[in-house]
């Protein structure tokens, strides 16, 4: 990202209206010549910073879940008190609206992933997230440790980041009953740790 103050103000009229863009034609439908010209900056200025828009929709999508993260650590000291059942309902409600109110958001983390790059960008986000969330259960007047081998908190955060990319492909919106959905899914998750699951003996198939 640019160090000049004045690379700063362009790239972030470029990022203001990329997200303009995004919420009004959709990411199929733009480009970085569009974007430039919306946001009244030269087009080459944009070019060495962003080279496609892919690369400025996966900045977008680093920096959404950045927020994302943030909005977690702000929550944890408000649900200290709370049961790891309730913490897990507040998390996925913090997540819902801050998806319902920035719909740029939603496109680029619940719609199909732009590029490869986008995908990885948005796993290595998300497990940032997940390490949140472990240190959000271990606050808990009674603290619940989440085993990390395999790291249970990544595996939660996607079983409800599922549910949420369904309901929001169904609806355009994560809806209350999806919400309700998610939080359901992923407390039977988290109970089903304790639970002997049969494994299957590969040698008696083919």
């Amino acid at each position: 990202m640019p160090l000049q103050e004045r690379s700063q103000q362009r790239v972030a009229k470029a990022l203001t209206a990329a997200v303009a863009m995004l919420e009004r034609l959709g990411p199929e439908e733009t480009s970085i010549s569009e974007i430039a010209k919306e946001a009244g900056i030269p087009r080459v200025s944009l070019y060495q910073f962003f080279p496609s828009k892919y690369v400025l929709y996966t900045h977008l999508s680093k920096l959404y879940l950045g927020e994302l993260r943030m909005l977690l650590i702000q929550l944890t000291p408000t649900i200290r008190h709370k049961s790891w059942q309730e913490v897990i309902v507040a998390i996925i409600h913090e997540a819902t609206v801050f998806y319902n109110k920035t719909p740029a958001a939603s496109i680029l983390l619940l719609g199909r992933s732009t590029s490869r790059a986008a995908h990885l960008v948005q796993k290595s986000a998300l497990n940032a997230v997940g390490q949140e969330i472990h240190n959000t259960f271990a606050s808990l007047d009674r603290p619940l440790y989440l085993p990390t081998k395999p790291d249970v908190a990544e595996l939660a955060i996607d079983i409800g980041f599922a549910c949420m990319k369904h309901g929001y492909y169904r609806d355009n919106y994560i809806s209350p009953t999806t919400e309700i959905e998610a939080a359901r899914a992923v407390i039977g998750y988290v109970i089903a740790l304790n639970m002997q699951i049969p494994t299957v003996d590969v040698t008696d198939h083919p």
